[in-house]
């Protein structure tokens, strides 16, 4: 990467160039933004997953830039047309518009009005206006010396209408004044939206943008979006509203050298069909589709932040749990699982729905004689804010029976009813309707949210009004990543670990995932991580990259069940055996007698020494343990 580009990089992503360099040579190695993070902080100075995914994308637009700028550098050269303002300027180069802005005249084009102009003799005319000498004679004069019946030209009118197309075309190619335009579009432009005639079942969702007016840059993300899918499905309208005379004017002086001049007319002329035709529309169409990028862009951001939210939220951990799931339409479901998520029992009463901040007395009769039959004191119910205010009313109604002791928790509703009406949850639960299935991922949920949620695909995850209008291929493979933090920063054990969780570490695929749950029902459990290149679809890389997240409990190496990469256990050895210490006294209860020792190796350094000594010492339960 250009040392520009580093720099440039480096003020985005909060970091220091050295630690960009460092980060982007790691990622051309093939190592993964989850990998790095975890194994080689001291090579990057700890910078985490998120700041890794900014660098390694930017990384990548920046390769296509470069990439496509040489070429376009080189058919250029070829022509004999590069000159050294336009070497620097692509030199100069940060961003894919402005390249293809410098590019544009060089580009082969289909037959345009100017292009015909040219054809009939009228570039001299065309030079002469732009130049606006005033010798040999004035504009008038000049165009009467290009009428021709060759060249089908046929009045002075003519020659100067040819010359003009010219000039709008020379204007219309000029990349400063297309970004002059782009800016002030971008920067002064504002949004105005009115209503259609519309009737569909949507229209009542846009009502709130009938009248919206507002700069198109201080328009929010969601609204922006909202309002493009208005206008796409015909809802709405909109106009980037500018003052268009100012802005002419402007173009017009760029290029006029005396108002007063018989140039001013033919420039002017040019200016405005340049503008008007040809500029107006393409910089608006720039411009809106940068807004919705960038608006792709925030609201994914959110959306990936509360997907992250919900995956971790704590755990209840293996305990007994009762799900109270209402059901759309009326009636509440009931699923009772034990330690280990399996369903002891789960019906549904058809009761109506609770009234507001209380409790259907049936509902509390079905809760409290499952809670009592399966000696169950913990009951989850979803986390927004009716089920909340339900779950309060139940606890309060709750505490009037005979039981006691019942503490309500809250999970992480997301993609409940995608997972309960899809294929593999009928697959799972043959015996058990849709709402009991809800309810039963609920409750599994309470005991461990990241395993029971990454079984659904990552865009059922994300929930709002805005899930659908945003980029949906942008918005699956940024939650495949969050999904993939999440789970490589809690770990797997790898002889337990079903499929979905295994999929989502880094390194692995789907087809790898498989075979490590295939070759351990056929050969037995794993002993040791090195056994993990004997998987299929499993080589050196691969278990480079994931043999640190997959934990063996009770293995052969009382150090493959902890986060320490295999890479580092003979160092973490010998500064046990240093200490007078051994792997297989782990969890130590005092770390501070080991001491690392220095390594030339990069990864070795003072963060991996830490991270080692985080490891050694006792653990509480996290999520992604086996239950």
């Amino acid at each position: 990467m250009e040392q520009r580009f580093v720099e440039m990089v480096a003020t985005e992503a909060a970091a220091s160039p050295d630690q960009v360099r460092a980060a982007v040579e790691l990622l051309d190695r093939g190592l993964t933004a989850s990998f790095i993070a975890a194994y080689r902080r001291d090579a990057t100075g700890g910078l985490d997953a998120e700041r890794l995914e900014l660098i390694e994308r930017r990384n990548q637009q920046f390769i296509t830039l470069t990439s496509r700028r040489d070429a376009m550098r080189a058919n250029i050269a070829a022509a004999n047309r590069l000159t050294d303002s336009l070497a620097a300027a692509l030199d100069a180069c940060s961003d894919a518009v402005t390249l293809e802005d410098l590019c544009l005249p060089f580009r082969k084009r289909k037959n345009t009005k100017a292009s015909v102009a040219a054809l009939r003799g009228l570039e001299p005319l065309a030079d002469f206006i732009m130049m606006q000498v005033p010798h040999p004679g004035p504009v008038p004069f000049m165009a009467e010396q290009h009428i021709s019946a060759e060249h089908h030209v046929l009045t002075a009118e003519e020659a100067l209408e040819g010359a003009r197309d010219i000039l709008s075309e020379r204007i219309t190619f000029d990349a400063g004044v297309r970004r002059m335009v782009r800016d002030a579009l971008r920067d002064q432009g504002v949004l105005a939206v009115s209503a259609t005639k519309y009737m569909g079942a949507q229209r009542q969702r846009f009502e709130p943008f009938f009248t919206h007016r507002k700069p198109l840059r201080e328009t929010a993300p969601a609204d922006l979006l909202t309002i493009l899918r208005g206008l796409k499905i015909g809802a709405l309208r909109t106009e980037l509203v500018i003052d268009e005379d100012a802005l002419e004017a402007a173009i017009v002086a760029r290029y006029l050298k005396d108002p007063e001049s018989s140039f001013a007319p033919e420039i002017t002329a040019a200016v405005r069909d340049a503008f008007r035709r040809v500029l107006r529309v393409e910089m608006e169409e720039q411009i809106f589709a940068a807004a919705q990028q960038a608006a792709d862009e925030a609201v994914i951001a959110d959306l990936r932040r509360q997907v992250e939210t919900a995956l971790m939220t704590q755990p209840a951990g293996p305990v007994r749990l009762l799900a109270v799931h209402p059901i759309r339409g009326g009636g509440t479901a009931f699923a009772a699982v034990d330690e280990t998520g399996a369903c002891l029992e789960a019906r549904t009463d058809a009761a109506e729905a609770p009234v507001e901040g209380d409790a259907a007395p049936k509902t509390v009769d079905v809760a409290a004689e499952l809670l009592e039959k399966h000696r169950i004191r913990l009951v989850v119910v979803g986390n927004s804010g009716p089920a909340r205010r339900s779950g309060r009313a139940l606890q309060d109604a709750l505490r009037a029976t005979r039981i006691r002791g019942v503490h309500v928790i809250h999970a992480p509703e997301a993609g409940i009813s995608a997972w309960a009406a899809s294929a593999e949850a009928a697959a799972e639960c043959p015996d058990l309707a849709e709402p009991l299935r809800a309810a039963l991922t609920l409750a599994r949920r309470g005991q461990d949210p990241l395993m029971e949620m990454i079984k659904l695909e990552p865009r059922h995850l994300a929930v709002g009004p805005h899930v659908r209008e945003v980029n949906q291929r942008r918005l699956q493979e940024a939650l495949f990543r969050t999904l993939e933090y999440c789970v490589c920063r809690i770990g797997l054990e790898v002889n337990t670990a079903p499929v979905h969780a295994l999929r989502h570490v880094t390194g692995l695929q789907m087809g790898s995932a498989q075979n490590i749950v295939r070759r351990r029902e056929t050969e037995g459990p794993f002993t040791n991580r090195a056994q993990l290149k004997d998987v299929s679809g499993i080589g050196e890389k691969s278990c480079l990259l994931c043999a640190g997240f997959l934990r063996i409990t009770g293995g052969e190496q009382p150090l493959d069940a902890t986060r320490i990469h295999p890479e580092a256990h003979e160092a973490v050895t010998a500064a046990l055996a240093a200490a007078g210490l051994s792997a297989a006294s782990l969890p130590l209860a005092d770390t501070s007698a080991v001491t690392f020792a220095e390594s030339e190796n990069p990864a070795f350094g003072a963060l991996a020494a830490a991270d080692w000594r985080r490891e050694l010492a006792p653990r509480g339960r996290i999520p992604g343990d086996a239950m």
